[in-house]
């Protein structure tokens, strides 16, 4: 997919995959590259979980995402090793989806920063799910967060099996 939105935009008609590049410094968002040459204003994140590959590219603004199983993934003691309090479940969704949705949000907001801000800094600030009258997958979340005084916020998707979130900075 990636490779297809990169033949739209650099108007090209074929790219090999060992023509592109993902790399960076540690502790900074990772930059592409065509044929060793840095793609200036195009921003990518990228994310992964049990076979499942997410990547994000925008000629906008940086953007952080991840995606994640929900299931297999011992949530209590994941909040409690961050120090974060187990959420209350919101419409009628379960527990174990709700914190997953809070991992990505950190995740995705983690990704945005580059690694830049400190894990023990994250607030979720809000998130709204939007179910109506009973749950119906997927179902859709708004949110927004913040390491210290990195604002972002934005939006995600969650289903029985996963959830993903998109991260954007906010000033």
């Amino acid at each position: 997919m990636g490779k297809l939105l990169l033949q739209q935009w650099l108007k090209h008609g074929s790219i090999a995959a060992s023509q592109l590049e993902l790399y960076g410094p540690p502790a900074s968002p990772p930059k592409l590259y065509y044929c060793q040459q840095n793609l200036h204003g195009l921003f990518v994140s990228v994310s992964h979980s049990r076979g499942l590959v997410l990547v994000g590219i925008t000629d906008h603004s940086a953007i952080g995402l991840d995606i994640e199983h929900v299931a297999g993934h011992d949530w209590q003691a994941i909040f409690a090793y961050m120090r974060w309090p187990m959420p209350v479940p919101a419409n009628q969704l379960p527990t174990e989806i709700v914190c997953c949705c809070i991992w990505t949000i950190f995740e995705a907001g983690f990704k945005l920063y580059g690694g830049l801000v400190s894990e023990a800094d994250f607030r979720l600030l809000s998130i709204s799910f939007y179910t109506g009258e009973s749950v119906a997958w997927p179902c859709t979340f708004s949110f927004e967060a913040a390491f210290q005084d990195h604002y972002y916020g934005g939006k995600g998707i969650a289903e029985a099996d996963w959830t993903i979130s998109v991260a954007k900075q906010r000033l």
